[in-house]
């Protein structure tokens, strides 16, 4: 039987960071977006656009790529947006101000042939002229995607614009231009005297000197964390904004832009994790099940996918070790089927309000030995699960019980139960994995987000992806 707490939780398509969503919202600022080629500064652009497109005129610009060949790639976008070099068809539409004398002028003397036009290709910054509450500069006219661009965006009005320029270098390259020399006439037309919010990308993962022109610099990165892709988002400045994570896992799955960012913190709320997906396999029959916790990783995780896994077992009974960070607070419901075995000694310490089976607490094989603990459930019904914390046995038996757990773990799948421990790995606790466990994860944290990589079998890494308002969770795979 399916619960609420297995249903899927619904993600909008197409993620930004919300830093970028207000720094973007009063106009007029330049973004400079750089990053190696395939880490996705492409999609995060168009999906700038397409997150303000309700309220914004929108405009992307490739020099590099057609609309065609675009929309072959990004499947999503709409063809409103793009003004690429292979669109011939332009419709201005009624926003900002750009002057066009000396651009017409400039376009008149390129007709006629005019040789002297070759030494003004790279005029030196500040170069132009100011007519009114209009800047000019006679770059724009060599540069066919720019010139479409402010044709488009040529006729007096009012309004709000959000533009992205696709690829800076390779413009530069095309024309012989330098790329401060663009990015500095871009500026002052378009964001400085129009208003607009203008994004310029840059082909380069590597800080460089053009930083400094921009208002806020994004950079985009993809590496290797425990062999697997990890792409991050890394915000370098915002100019007047607050950056409440500067760096954010995020993801290009079916050719969106998704930001992971509710990182999960250490709260008092019952987060209930789905078991969906990467976690389907655990409660099999004769599985054995080992979670590698990294200190790092909030205990309302473990709280969280432990309650889970409680309540999808459902009838079954449950027995565990004393380990309060392995439950939280069980549901009363959780609690009927859960038997805690406990020294004696430690009755009063442990998971409060729980049926416990007292041990002596003197040697693992005895205190957990599978007739014993059968008999305290009226009608077991295999397989049983047991929850262990790996890192309490040792504490409580010492090393010497390694061989009785392994003993009993073989026990477990030969009588088609099923286990899963937690370990929070230290020099003491290296092998308890024994080479007999069906599934080996690591859940650990990288800067406060949860993540988790299936070892055995292998498997990509995911994400923790929380819904703060019905404190659901899902582990979603980096893409």
């Amino acid at each position: 039987m399916k619960s609420e707490h297995d249903k899927k939780i619904k993600i909008k398509h197409g993620t930004i960071p919300t830093e970028l969503v207000e720094f973007f919202s009063s106009g007029g600022k330049s973004l400079i977006l750089r990053g190696a080629p395939g880490t996705g500064k492409t999609t995060l652009a168009l999906e700038i656009l397409d997150n303000f497109k309700s309220n914004h005129e929108v405009c992307f610009v490739s020099s590099r790529i057609d609309e065609q060949a675009l929309r072959g790639h990004i499947k999503w976008i709409g063809s409103e947006a793009l003004l690429s070099k292979g669109r011939a068809d332009v419709d201005s539409v009624k926003i900002g101000i750009l002057n066009r004398k000396e651009l017409d002028r400039l376009e008149s003397r390129v007709e006629e042939g005019d040789e002297s036009l070759e030494g003004e290709m790279n005029p030196p910054p500040g170069s132009g002229q100011v007519e009114g509450n209009s800047w000019t500069t006679d770059v724009n006219a060599l540069l066919p995607e720019l010139d479409k661009l402010y044709d488009k965006l040529e006729v007096a009005g009012s309004g709000k614009v959000m533009v992205a320029i696709d690829s800076i270098d390779a413009l530069a390259e095309k024309y012989g231009i330098a790329p401060k020399r663009l990015i500095h006439t871009l500026q002052k037309d378009l964001v400085e005297r129009s208003r607009f919010n203008v994004i310029f990308i840059l082909e380069t993962g590597e800080t460089n000197s053009l930083e400094y022109m921009g208002d806020g610099v994004v950079s985009l990165e993809m590496n290797r964390y425990e062999g697997r892709r990890l792409r991050t988002l890394n915000i370098e400045k915002l100019r007047g904004q607050c950056i409440h994570s500067h760096i954010q896992i995020f993801s290009l799955a079916e050719g969106h832009f998704n930001i992971f960012n509710n990182p999960v913190v250490e709260c008092d709320s019952q987060l209930v994790i789905c078991l969906k997906g990467i976690f389907g396999s655990l409660l099999k029959p004769g599985a054995y099940n080992l979670i590698e916790v990294s200190e790092s990783v909030p205990l309302n995780v473990i709280h969280g996918l432990v309650r889970s896994i409680m309540e999808k077992v459902e009838t079954r009974g449950i027995y565990s070790t004393n380990s309060p960070r392995l439950f939280g607070n069980p549901s009363c419901d959780i609690a009927a089927i859960l038997k805690v075995v406990s020294p004696k000694q430690h009755l009063d310490k442990g998971i409060c309000g729980k049926e416990v089976i007292p041990v002596d607490g003197e040697a693992f094989d005895v205190d957990f030995d599978a007739r014993m603990i059968s008999s305290h459930f009226k009608e077991p019904q295999h397989p049983l699960l047991f929850m262990m914390d790996a890192n309490y046995i040792f504490t409580q038996y010492g090393s010497q019980a390694i061989v009785s757990l392994e003993n009993h773990i073989i026990n477990i799948i030969r009588n088609n139960d099923t286990c899963i421990g937690f370990v929070w790995p230290s020099d003491r606790l290296g092998g308890v994995d024994f080479g007999l466990t069906t599934n080996l994860m690591k859940l650990q944290s990288i800067n406060s987000q949860v993540v988790l990589c299936k070892e055995k079998p292998y498997g990509p890494l995911s994400v923790l992806v929380t819904d703060i308002g019905t404190n659901h969770g899902e582990f979603r795979p980096i893409q």
